[in-house]
């Protein structure tokens, strides 16, 4: 993730996930309520189904038991006026209305009508007794009746027909109670056989029509009297989704109030943060602002501690101006005094060389033709400059062990023994009674190491590689040119070109392992300058 500053942050990051939590709310809400009413839906159609099935079954029992009270005493009534009818000579619509008004008036208080008609013979729907009888629902009044058929004559048939009183449909439908039910608009029974709506009740209570859904018809199919009936609900939701949405306005206002908020104190939070970016950049320019505050107190607190801050260090940079102005002035005086002392030095290895050179004319020649040669090859080295110098005045000190050994020995003219030679090795651990001091370590280096060989065949301690200091080995491969090159009084010296195949080809006590590769190659690029060298005759002419 890349680096932003502050005021992006809140804009970009900060709001967008404000606008995300909104979307996400509003989605979650709507998913929720769509859920909640499908499944509200289902259940109180379910439960309105069952409390009006039962409610027709109720009814249909209760008119059956009615009818089943009044049926045998209508059966006899209805039988005495027949066979007084049958008698009548004549029947006439005036005397079948006073025999019905007079035999049937009985039962007027408990049905709400009788009316009778006179039919051809038809077949009759069903026997009981000897008399047709069935109970029926008339959906275009909404009223229970049933019949009664006889004959009184040979193809006449008397038809009466007794009828419920006319609420008796709706004394238990309208039972159903929707105070149980808030969200029930409506509630239709609808007669399929005759396409007819024979019940139709409304909730009391007034709707917002944009809170109603559509009907819902219900699969399960009810009977009554044999009357195939469908069932219809019409819901509102007014009162589940209108404390939804109350909810929903209240959550999503309050996210906008609080992002409005949270916009408004990020921008003031964006102000004083920049503040401490400004006293930051005057306090890297050096500068100090006192001119900056905030009403925050945490970033308040920041500005007074860069202020304090940049007043002790503008102090300590006083302080530390003076003490520097001090310590320049005794770090002068101390390298004057180093100076003195490395020269101090440098003037007795030259003392110590001078007492080498005393032994014989040819040994001082070797000397400086040592320090010579050393200076030519230091120069190509890429090693500081007062190490090259050390290395260069401390080269004239490689042989310095040898003034404790006899004159005689070193000036011995022939093949010296092993003993004597041996004695002649010891003159590098010799040089540690002069060199002992830390000042002259290159020196010791240098006197200690340089006939070590790079392969580890050389003495006094038979080092290898880089475990022999740089020092010893650069004046290793100067000490044995030169050897090569002087005459002695036990030898001849050859030429630069002899002196050069044996170092490179060997011959038997000179082998090219026993010089550091490097070195040598750096020796052999300076075979111009070797030569030049070897030119002059008189050891003035080699001096610096």
């Amino acid at each position: 993730m890349g680096k932003t500053t502050v005021r992006e942050f809140f804009k970009g990051s900060v709001l967008t996930t404000l606008l995300l939590v909104t979307t996400v709310t509003v989605l979650i809400f709507v998913a929720v309520l769509g859920i909640f009413i499908k499944r509200t839906n289902s259940l109180i159609s379910k439960m309105i189904y069952t409390q009006v099935k039962n409610q027709l079954s109720l009814l249909e029992t209760t008119i059956e038991n009615f009818v089943e009270v009044y049926r045998e005493s209508i059966h006899e009534v209805v039988s005495q006026m027949v066979n007084v009818l049958k008698n009548e000579s004549k029947l006439d619509k005036n005397i079948i209305d006073t025999y019905v008004n007079v035999y049937l008036s009985y039962f007027i208080p408990p049905f709400g009508e009788i009316a009778y008609e006179i039919l051809e013979s038809k077949v009759e729907m069903c026997q009981i007794d000897g008399h047709s009888f069935t109970i029926e629902f008339d959906t275009l009044t909404r009223r229970f009746y049933f019949r009664v058929f006889k004959k009184i004559l040979a193809k006449k048939d008397i038809v009466i027909t007794f009828y419920l009183p006319p609420d008796t449909f709706d004394s238990y439908l309208m039972k159903i109670d929707f105070s149980d039910y808030p969200l029930i608009n409506k509630l239709i029974l609808f007669d399929k056989q005759n396409m007819r709506t024979i019940l139709r009740i409304e909730n009391k209570l007034k709707r917002n029509n944009f809170l109603v859904s559509e009907k819902i018809s219900y699969p399960g199919e009810m009977k009554l009297f044999g009357r195939s009936l469908q069932m219809y609900i019409e819901t509102s939701y007014e009162e589940i989704v209108a404390p939804i949405i109350a909810l929903m306005s209240f959550v999503l206002f309050s996210i906008l109030y609080l992002s409005m908020r949270f916009f408004r104190y990020s921008n003031h939070l964006v102000v004083e943060i920049e503040k401490v970016e400004r006293a930051l950049l005057d306090f890297q320019n050096g500068a100090c602002r006192y001119d900056l505050h905030s009403d925050l107190v945490e970033i308040d607190n920041t500005l007074d501690t860069l202020r304090y801050t940049h007043e002790l260090i503008f102090h300590q940079i006083k302080e530390l101006q003076s003490s520097n102005a001090r310590i320049e002035e005794l770090y002068s005086e101390v390298q004057e005094l180093s100076k003195e002392l490395r020269d101090a030095f440098f003037d007795f290895a030259q003392r110590l060389a001078t007492v080498v050179e005393g032994f014989e004319k040819e040994t001082a020649k070797h000397v400086y033709r040592t320090r010579m040669l050393t200076e030519l090859i230091v120069r190509r080295l890429d090693i500081p400059q007062d190490y090259k110098e050390e290395i260069v005045r401390y080269s004239t000190l490689h042989d310095i062990g040898k003034i404790f050994l006899a004159k005689e020995l070193l000036n011995k003219p022939g093949k010296l023994s092993k003993e004597e030679f041996e004695e002649i090795k010891k003159h590098t651990i010799y040089a540690k009674r002069l060199l002992a001091h830390p000042r002259f370590k290159v020196a010791l280096n240098i006197a200690l190491f340089h006939h070590e060989n790079y392969d580890g065949t050389g003495y006094p301690f038979g080092l290898t590689g880089d475990e022999i200091p740089l020092e010893a080995r650069i004046v290793k491969i100067v000490d044995v040119y030169d050897a090569l090159r002087s005459d002695r009084p036990y030898k001849k010296g050859v030429s630069h070109d002899t002196a050069i195949k044996i170092m490179t080809r060997g011959d038997g006590r000179v082998m090219p392992s026993h010089f550091d590769p490097e070195l040598l190659d750096t020796f052999l690029s300076l075979e111009e300058d070797v030569k030049l060298l070897y030119q002059s005759t008189t050891v003035d002419a080699l001096m610096l």
